[in-house]
């Protein structure tokens, strides 16, 4: 299934070069992301996370990230999560206020969240989504704040609910 998903992100930026449309793009945040699995709530733990995307036209583009949500001790084994993925990224310019560009944004993709430590690797490849808003602070930089939410399907490791990743962050996206 991983290479399913790398190949897609593949093909969507084979895609994004032929297009020609827009302009290549980096990302860096820091984040912060709570855990739940059924009523059990995990610490909020501490990470980040890179990406690089390609501007389809001036409101969507294709991106691919890798996130470290982070690690935490769950009952005295330290549990470490990451995550990759590609995402189809939709950022419109709706005002602008003195030079500042508002863009509401919406993610959607597949993406590949893994758990591990102590003996113990879960990962599964599920839809992901998210919301937030970037602020175009000059032509060549915004300033995003954003919520994510990646799910490891309770099948993936025998589970009785599902785990459910909501990562809050903040970031910068630089366009080359």
């Amino acid at each position: 299934m991983n290479k399913l998903i790398l190949a897609a992100v593949a093909a969507l930026f084979a895609f994004a070069g032929a297009a020609n449309a827009g302009g290549l793009y980096g990302t860096v945040k820091a984040s912060m992301t709570q855990t739940e699995i059924g009523n059990f709530e995990a610490d909020d733990v501490y990470g980040g996370g890179v990406g690089i995307g390609y501007n389809l036209m001036d409101w969507v583009a294709v991106e691919g990230t890798w996130d470290y949500l982070g690690e935490d001790t769950v009952s005295g084994i330290d549990v470490e999560g990451k995550s990759y993925g590609g995402w189809v990224v939709v950022n419109p310019t709706v005002a602008t206020v003195g030079n500042i560009a508002i863009k509401p944004t919406a993610r959607v993709g597949f993406v590949n969240t893994e758990l591990s430590g102590g003996g113990l690797s879960i990962n599964d490849t599920a839809l992901a989504y998210g919301a937030g808003l970037a602020l175009g602070v000059t032509e060549n930089v915004d300033v995003l704040a954003e919520w994510t939410r990646r799910t490891i399907d309770q099948d993936a490791f025998g589970g009785a609910d599902d785990i459910d990743f909501d990562t809050y962050s903040l970031g910068i996206k630089f366009n080359f």
